[in-house]
């Protein structure tokens, strides 16, 4: 007999990230200085994702408003809509670079070591190490 527990899948929600500055309601503060490693540089680690629209660029315009296409990039739009962006470099390119990621919802985590930067992809649950 097996038996599952579907609220173990939310145990972690509300579960503060350590190491985030926050503000004293608890929000995480986005003014704070950034993170820096031991040798100075900046510190990515950590859980990442993108507010913006997943696959709309035309998000947070105003009615009657229209994306600032330069004439190439308006060409490209409208060739990958005609043939359902069957060329496009994520089409064939897997785990999914950056400037897609941050079209996507969904999170990624950053792990930086002396050596070592990973990202861990929650979808598909690839990873890409740099």
């Amino acid at each position: 007999m097996f038996s599952t527990v579907p609220a173990a899948l939310a145990q972690w929600e509300g579960y503060p990230t350590p190491a985030i500055p926050r503000l004293p309601d608890g929000k995480p503060n986005l003014s704070a200085p950034l993170p820096r490693k031991a040798d100075g540089k900046p510190d990515l680690s950590g859980i990442w994702q993108s507010t913006r629209g997943a696959f709309n660029i035309a998000v947070g315009l105003k009615r009657g408003e229209v994306v600032p296409f330069n004439a190439a990039g308006k060409a490209l739009f409208d060739e990958r809509q005609a043939n359902n962006s069957k060329d496009e470099p994520g089409a064939r390119c897997l785990p999914t670079g950056i400037p897609m990621r941050n079209q996507l919802n969904t999170p990624m985590k950053i792990i930086q070591i002396p050596g070592l930067t990973a990202i861990l992809y929650e979808s598909r649950t690839t990873f890409r190490q740099i």
